[in-house]
This record gives structure tokens, sequence and C-alpha cells, in this order.
């Protein structure tokens, strides 16, 4: 089901709180021996490109590097949602959560953990000092530091991967795999982005979708899935492997690790195409798409709301 929201940090919120749930005991099986005391794994992939930098109109509480840009709003959202992580008994140390992002080439980039200084084999937990270290990641985001002018999506799905599994992403980074005491755990990406009327996805040539074929192991590139339908969309980015990979991870194929996929898409309601793209993705990837209606969302005024979500 899709939401359009007037409340998109709760909407925020609520993406994470689906993903934290413990499984229910009749789902283990499904989710390769999963038990309740095992924290879920969710990696945050954001949205840095071009977009972020388009005019924004919004209240925050808290003091934003960007304050009239979409980069600032996002910053914004995450801020309030590691508050009410923070108050939350039901969330606090419940996931682990991880952050990355497009850099200026192939794939993505991670941002916490840190690279420079981490072993890239976990993501943090959300306990008290888990939170702290977030919080002072997502104080630092910046357009001056942080921005990309490449959307490259798929090569983030295909960099997702690489992390969950301990593979080789497209820049040629090689991920050592989870940790044991986080290897058993639910596994989730949710992508936070901007449907706005710049938008697309920037992914050069079909090399994820090569890098999807090696994975499957097929001879051909894989097929490209049919967009769903979507008001006003044309099926523009049906090329694009991002909804591919979410599938694949999805349904992998074993002994690799099933990835569920959330977006949550800020859009100005004049890129129906980019909204389509981001819609199957959710629904390949066995997620949720959330669509919010950026000029109706007032971040000020959505504090209460994001801690009822709770």
């Amino acid at each position: 089901m899709i939401h359009p929201s007037l409340r998109p940090l709760s909407v925020l919120v609520s993406a994470i709180l689906i993903a934290a749930a413990p499984v229910r005991a009749e789902d283990i099986d499904l989710y390769n021996g999963v038990s309740p005391d095992n924290p879920s794994n969710v990696v945050i992939l954001l949205d840095n490109s071009a977009a972020a930098s388009a005019s924004a109109t919004f209240n925050c509480p808290y003091k934003v590097n960007d304050p009239k840009a979409n980069f600032g709003y996002m910053q914004c959202g995450l801020l309030i949602t590691l508050d009410a992580i923070d108050k939350s008994d039901m969330l606090k140390g419940a996931f682990n959560m991880g952050m990355m992002y497009f850099p200026q080439q192939d794939g993505g980039i991670f941002k916490a953990p840190n690279p420079a200084t981490e072993t890239l084999d976990h993501l943090i937990n959300m306990d008290t000092a888990g939170i702290g270290t977030m919080r002072g990641v997502f104080n630092a985001l910046s357009l001056t530091t942080d921005k990309t002018n490449s959307n490259q999506l798929a090569h983030a799905m295909q960099e997702t991967y690489a992390f969950y599994n301990g593979k080789t992403d497209l820049s040629g980074t090689h991920y050592p795999g989870l940790s044991a005491t986080q290897l058993c755990a639910r596994n989730f990406v949710i992508y936070i982005t901007f449907a706005t009327v710049n938008q697309k996805p920037q992914d050069p040539g079909t090399r994820a979708g090569y890098a999807l074929q090696s994975t499957l192991g097929l001879a051909t590139l894989p097929p490209q899935l049919e967009l769903p339908a979507w008001k006003n969309a044309t099926g523009k980015y049906k090329d694009d492997y991002s909804d591919e990979w979410a599938r694949y991870l999805n349904h992998p194929v074993s002994p690799d690790r099933q990835v569920n996929t959330f977006t949550i898409v800020i859009s100005d309601g004049k890129n129906p195409d980019y909204e389509q793209l981001m819609v199957s993705m959710a629904r390949q990837g066995g997620g949720e798409a959330i669509v919010i209606d950026q000029s109706k969302a007032d971040v000020s005024a959505l504090s209460d709301a994001l801690l009822r979500a709770l």
C-alpha cells in the first residue's frame, strides 16, 4: 500500500519501526533462523544527489546545515527520528543501523560505520552509545561536504548486496560480510529520496545490469521488470536496474542473504516517473513505498505526530 502522508518524519520512524520489529515465531524459517533476540539490520541510503540541493521551505527544531534545501529537510527528519528512538523502549537497542549515500563515482559509500576507522562487518546498535554516534553523523551532514551530482541508485543497491553478503562492489571495495553477532538477523535497506522535477536515476551504462547478470550466473543481461501502473507515469525508467536489484535482494540465490527494500519518496508531484520506479523497487523488494507530499510537510509541526507513531 502507498501512503501519501502529511507526516514525513513519522513516516520515517514507521519504516524503521517495521524494520526493527521482532520476527514472529512462525516467520523464523522464512528468515534463515532469525529469532526475536536478534536485532534487525537497517541500512539507510540517503539521496545526496543534485536533487538534495533544490530549495525547500520548512521549520526545524534543530540547527541544520542547509536550512533552505532538501538536504536540510532530510537532515532534520533524521535528527528528530533519533530523538524518537532514544525515547522509545520499543526501539532503543532493538536494531542496528548504518548509513550510506552516493559517492562521486560508482556504488555507494558508507558514512556510518566509518570505513576510515572501522571494519565494515557490522552496523551500529541503536543503544545510547549508538544513538550518540549516529547523531554526530547526522549533525555533520551538509551539501558542502556530502553532495554528489550523480544518482547511481542501481549501483548503490549492488553495494548493499555486497555489504550484506561479503562481496565486492562496483568500485572495487570488498566487504568482509556481517560479523557472527549480526549474521542471523533480518536485513533491510531504506532509501530516502526526492521525486522532484529534476530528479532521475543516473547509473552509467549497464554495469549494474552486468553485475546482476554475474550474480545470477546468466549468459545475458537479466530481463527488465514491468513497472507498476502509477498516475501520470510513462515507464520512463524501466531500463534502470534498481528494482531488479531490489527483487534479487528479496529473492536471493542461496547462500546470499535476504534484504527487504523500503523507499521513502519526498515528492513535489512533478516527477511521477521517478515515483513509479521507487514504487517498483519497494514492491519487488518485499517492503513498502511511502510517498510524501512535500508541499504539505511542515517539519516543525510533526514532532508530536512522530512520537505518536511509535
